[in-house]
């Protein structure tokens, strides 16, 4: 699996999503244990989301949800813990 194809990794009880550009993969596997080997491209949203950052279109807020982050056609709400994390990240994004 090319990591550019994964839009983000969803945790689901025992069981992790890997939501493809063109379908969904389920193992079943903890979500710590990609979080660590895809640490460089990736991202946490919320305490069960990881988000491929290079996928990431744009960050919107919303008075019913709070923050939403736009991947492609997918919207993801944003866990205000991990808010400051995804600024740190654009920031150096930036200054690339």
């Amino acid at each position: 699996v090319n990591i550019r194809e994964i839009l983000y990794l969803k945790s689901e009880k025992n069981y992790l999503d890997f939501h493809m550009t063109d379908g969904v993969i389920r193992v079943r596997s903890p979500l710590y244990f990609y979080e660590k080997k895809l640490a460089l491209n990736f991202i946490k949203i919320s305490r069960n989301t990881l988000v491929n950052f290079e996928q990431i279109r744009r960050l919107e807020t919303d008075f019913v949800y709070g923050v939403l982050l736009y991947l492609g056609d997918e919207k993801l709400p944003v866990s205000r813990r991990y808010l400051a994390n995804i600024n740190k990240k654009l920031e150096e994004g930036a200054k690339k």
